[in-house]
């Protein structure tokens, strides 16, 4: 007997793109552009590994 999965949210309906597309629908040249690099890198960072805590403080993006 096989089972079968269904997916129940379809790959289209992926919440982070469908906040990302949301949010920089109301903006328009340059600052669209501005705010999708930004949120990429910001994205990038978040699903990125975790850092030690370290006694020099917090690692901040683009700061290594």
């Amino acid at each position: 007997m096989t089972t079968t999965t269904t997916e129940l949210v379809p790959g289209y309906l992926d919440v982070t793109r469908l906040a990302v597309g949301s949010f920089g629908a109301r903006y328009r040249e340059p600052t669209v552009t501005a705010y999708t690099q930004d949120l990429k890198a910001f994205l990038g960072w978040c699903q990125g590994p975790r850092a030690r805590p370290s006694s020099s403080g917090p690692t901040l993006p683009g700061s290594m």
